[in-house]
Parts: C-alpha cells; sequence; structure tokens
C-alpha cells in the first residue's frame, strides 16, 4: 500500500508551503486567496496529503525520553539544538513540532469550515470527512500538549497550569492565547468524541483515521491523564472492533517490519531527528537485559554495530526508514487493556489479556505468566518499556507515572558530565520556541 499523497491539483500544497511569518495564528499565515476547495473531493484530498497530516509529526518527547544514549563523539558532530535537546537545556525546543503540527490544525479547521458551507447531498460522506478532520485536531493538540506544557493526571492539582493555544478556527487575525491544561483536555476529549460516531469502520488506508483508531487514541488519551476506568473502556471497545496481533514467530528477522502490517490501526510517523536516527543513538545495555530467552524482541527490534553497541530497529514504518511510526497499534491497546484491568483489581483478566499478547511475542518455549510471577502492574509496565519503545508513547508515561510517584530520572552523559531530569523538573515542560516567543504575546513556561 502506498501512502496517499494526493494533490487536488496543488490544492493544499499551494497553500500550506506558501507559509509566511505572522505574529497571529501561531506564526501560520497560509495565503487562503490562492485556492479555494469547493468540493468534497477537495476537503478529502486535504485530508489525504499524507506529508501534510501523517509524516511530520513532533518528536521532541522522544528525544528527551530514556530509551536511548549518544557516543561523545556523535554528541560532537551534531547539530547545536540537537546537543541541547539531548542534555535537557532550560530553553531548548524543536520549532518545527510546533509549526508543523499547528499546520496539520489549520489545516484540519480550513476543512471543518469549508464543509459547512458546501452543499452537497452525501451526508453520510460529510459526516465522515467532519469526523477524520476532528480526529486529525485532536490528535495534533494532544501531541502538541504533551510536549510543551506539564504532565497532568485527573488526581493531579495543576490543571490550572497553562496549556498550549487551542486553535479551533482559521482565522488568522486571532490572538493566540495558551489555555489551562484541564481546559485543553476537555477541549481535545470532546473534538474526539464528537468524532467517534462517524468514523468508518473500514479505510483504504491506514493513513485514514478509522472508528478503532478513534477508540484507540482515546484510550492513549485517557491513560496518559491517569483515567484508568475511561482508558480500559476504549481499550476494550477498540479490541472488540478485531485487532490483530502480529506472531513475531512468523516475522523474517532478516527485514524490516512491513509498513502498514496488519498490527497498525492508524499510521503517522514522526519528523526526521538526528538523535533517534538508528546510526547515531544506541540501546542502554540495561534495556536490552529486559529481553529475557526467548524473547523474539531480541533480535526483531535490534541489531548489533560494529562497535558492538546496539541500535533499534523495530520501526513499524518499515523499509529503511528513519522517521519513527509514532501511530496506533493493537500492541499498544492490548498492553492499556490489560494495565487498566490490573489497576481495577480484575488481575486475572489483566493476566489473561497480557498472555494473549505475550505468546505473539516469544518463541515456543513461552510459560504464561501467573499470580505469582511478580507484582502484575510491574511486569504490565514493563512490557509496554519492551514493546514501545521509540514510538513517542514513553514520554507521556513518564510523565504520568511520576505523577503517580514512581520518581523516574532521566539521565544523560556527555563528556563525563551527568545530566539528570528529575520527577518534578519543570523541564517536563519544553520550551515554547523561541522564534513564537519573539513574535507573540504566548507564554513562556516556567524555569
Amino acid at each position: 500500500m502506498k501512502y496517499k499523497i494526493i494533490s487536488a491539483v496543488g490544492l493544499m500544497l499551494t497553500i500550506l508551503f506558501n507559509i509566511s511569518s505572522c505574529k497571529k495564528y501561531l506564526d501560520i499565515k497560509p495565503d487562503k486567496s490562492l485556492v479555494v476547495p469547493s468540493s468534497l473531493n477537495d476537503l478529502q484530498a486535504m485530508l489525504d496529503d499524507a506529508m501534510t497530516m501523517n509524516l511530520l509529526w513532533p518528536i521532541g518527547g522522544e528525544v528527551y525520553s530514556d530509551n536511548y544514549y549518544i557516543t561523545d563523539s556523535d554528541w560532537k558532530s551534531i547539530q547545536q539544538i540537537d546537543r541541547l535537546m539531548y542534555i535537557f537545556d532550560k530553553e531548548a525546543s524543536y520549532s518545527g513540532d510546533w509549526f508543523l503540527t499547528y499546520r496539520i490544525i489549520l489545516n484540519t479547521n480550513l476543512v471543518l469550515e469549508t464543509l459547512e458551507k458546501i452543499e452537497d447531498r452525501d451526508t453520510d460522506r460529510k459526516k465522515k470527512i467532519k469526523a477524520s478532520a476532528l480526529f486529525y485536531r485532536s490528535m495534533a493538540h494532544y501531541i502538541l500538549l504533551q510536549e510543551f506544557s506539564l504532565g497532568y493526571t485527573i488526581s493531579s492539582k495543576n490543571g490550572d497550569e497553562p496549556g498550549i493555544p487551542l486553535k479551533l478556527n482559521s482565522d488568522i487575525n486571532s490572538e493566540s492565547t495558551r489555555s489551562t491544561i484541564k481546559d485543553c483536555y476537555s477541549t481535545i476529549l470532546d473534538d474526539l468524541q464528537n468524532a467517534l460516531p462517524d468514523l468508518p469502520s473500514e479505510v483504504p488506508y491506514k493513513t485514514r483515521p478509522s472508528k478503532s483508531a478513534g477508540y484507540a487514541l482515546l484510550a492513549r488519551i485517557y491513560l496518559s491523564i491517569g483515567n484508568y476506568k475511561e482508558a480500559g473502556k476504549y481499550a476494550s471497545l477498540c479490541m472488540n472492533q478485531g485487532l490483530n496481533i502480529l506472531d513475531y514467530n512468523l516475522i523474517n528477522s532478516d527485514a524490516p517490519f512491513e509498513r502498514y502490517n496488519s498490527e497498525v490501526i492508524f499510521h503517522i510517523t514522526g519528523n526526521y531527528n538526528t538523535l533517534l536516527d538508528p546510526t547515531v543513538s544506541k540501546v542502554d545495555t540495561n534495556l536490552l537485559s529486559l529481553y529475557p530467552p526467548g524473547d523474539l524482541r531480541r533480535r526483531l527490534f535490534f541489531s548489533q554495530n560494529i562497535d558492538s553497541t546496539w541500535s533499534f530497529r523495530g520501526n513499524y514504518d518499515g523499509s529503511a526508514s528513519v522517521q519513527m511510526f509514532c501511530g496506533l497499534a493493537a500492541d499498544e491497546v492490548y498492553l492499556i487493556q490489560a494495565e487498566c484491568l490490573a489497576r481495577e483489581g480484575q488481575d486475572n483478566d489483566a493476566l489473561a489479556v497480557l498472555n494473549t499478547f505475550l505468546k505473539m511475542r516469544y518463541d515456543s518455549s513461552f510459560t504464561p505468566r501467573t499470580a505469582s510471577s511478580g507484582n502484575l502492574l510491574t511486569l504490565i509496565l514493563n512490557e509496554r518499556i519492551k514493546e514501545l519503545l521509540f514510538r513517542g508513547v514513553r514520554w507521556g508515561d513518564i510523565r504520568r507515572l511520576n505523577l503517580d510517584g514512581d520518581n523516574i530520572v532521566v539521565q544523560r552523559k556527555i563528556q563525563g558530565k551527568e545530566y539528570l531530569l528529575n520527577h518534578n523538573d519543570l523541564r517536563y515542560a519544553l520550551q515554547i520556541p523561541i522564534d513564537v516567543l519573539a513574535q507573540s504575546h504566548i507564554q513562556k513556561n516556567r524555569r
């Protein structure tokens, strides 16, 4: 299956690639007079522009996570912004993560507004287009919130801290201000709940959102804010749609994972980043030690370099891509369901879900986990580390688990100096990009 990059006679490429600086609307100002979408085909083409909507999602959270390290020599050779990001510089952030994601949001707002003006009797198609746009807007706001605002759970008391600017229209003259974190989550969940009834059960491309994708995203978001009851509910609804877990016994270890494989629910990738490039990032041996004999992920996820270090190769984007898959997949949904069941005290059901999943990750030596296998929640959380690395998921886990009292510390060591990101550090909200701060009245993150 190929990416569905549809130009529609240059419809949105003309708009979105002629972006000029603007203090308002987050420094994104398209010339909307160049092309005016006038049909449902035009609007679908805007959502099907994979270069804008699927391939360049934020990566800063994964850069700050604890899945990898780099060598002193590589650190010296990379560009300055990557060096600063790697050591958690208090003012560093990626402008591209901000601008490219708000470009997605702008695209969705143009679709939603234009949809209201188009007279077309195909109401079912109109509903599906609206639902897809709301899904994208929800996911884009959510990932921005994960990167540029502090962590939040329903049991924490920081809901009134600054979130991100919520952009719910395409007015380039509206002043951008930061909503509270709590209001941001409320809007994100509202968009997704409004989208859910009209998302299609089947899609021709995995780069289009489906009903399963809606359930999976709701499960991820509710998990990230510690609402385990709702997260488990939507994980269950997603599983009831019919999910497939790849049997790793049948995967060719000499080839990369297939793009759009049967486990993928919704496909997006992160923007390219040097720090996460497998030729630069190294996997720590402490992480490798989590994979016992018989765990097939050890050979499918990692490759040994000439210098005896290890690199990650288990990217679900397939081929030789250096862009990280950060979409939605069945393995994540199974692990959300298992964790939520365990947190609700339903240990037997949690073990059943966990074992159904793990059976597909081990060779014939696999022994099902039981109540005597150790702390169940710890087992499940370790499986999240082992399964979802380099997916853009670990950052959210660190943030919510620290708010639950886990005190995870992310560490870097460069040229003999240690850099720490402690559990209560304000740098868990990356700084608003300097060029945004310079050209707007958006509030800076506290340090």
